[in-house]
């Protein structure tokens, strides 16, 4: 079982049961233990991603994500790239500096409006994207390699019905 800071699940487990116990109808167990571990899960896939494929090429989740929505869409705005990956403007500031001293992206003026910045992946950054982004599906094969093909489509829809209307 996963471990938190030390603590063993089961213990974890205990303590926040015990403590939901004594709300007396405020909380619902279920859906405070779906969400909890919706976001355990989320955590772990995360912290595993970058351990196992990120960190080989020195990029952090921060700057993969500013990296994938740059390399689906193409040449996008700034701000935009900074709402996709929910992400302060100045936050990506630092980080398009650290990109472009890697060579990964290029930034340039819009044309259409000289106050905005426009940012494309670099023939460099393309090629990491590909050679990572392979890197990275093989890591999460192998997270939800415990789940059969049927759960993980259940797990697909399940989440997607979370997610719809948002």
């Amino acid at each position: 079982m996963a471990q938190l800071e030390g603590i063993p699940q089961a213990q974890y487990d205990a303590a926040a049961e015990a403590l939901l116990a004594g709300m007396d109808g405020l909380v619902d167990p279920e859906t405070f233990r779906s969400v909890y571990l919706l976001h355990q899960a989320a955590d772990a896939a995360r912290e595993v991603a970058t351990r196992d494929a990120l960190d080989p090429y020195a990029v952090s989740w921060t700057q993969f994500e500013v990296l994938w929505n740059i390399w689906i869409f193409g040449e996008s705005e700034a701000g935009w790239v900074s709402r996709a990956a929910m992400i302060s403007k100045s936050g990506l500031t630092t980080i398009f500096a650290h990109l472009e001293r890697r060579g990964l992206i290029q930034r340039r003026v819009d044309p259409a409006d000289g106050r905005k910045a426009l940012v494309m992946l670099s023939a460099q950054g393309q090629a990491l994207m590909i050679e990572m982004f392979s890197k990275l599906n093989q890591v999460e094969a192998r997270f939800v390699g415990s789940l059969s093909r049927d759960q993980r489509a259940q797990l697909v829809e399940i989440l997607e019905s979370l997610l719809a209307d948002r």
